[in-house]
């Protein structure tokens, strides 16, 4: 799978349970510093 980062591979984490593969690729400080949260307002 291609990723736009780089992953460090030793914080890769990986839980198999349930029938369900989960993996967990933290992302990079340099990219985190880039993203931003939109806040969404209630419709009411």
């Amino acid at each position: 799978m291609a990723l736009p980062f780089n992953v460090d591979p030793d914080k890769v984490d990986a839980q198999f349970k349930n029938g369900i593969l989960t993996v967990v690729l933290p992302k990079p400080p340099e990219v985190t510093a880039k993203t931003h949260k939109v806040k969404i307002k209630d419709a009411a």
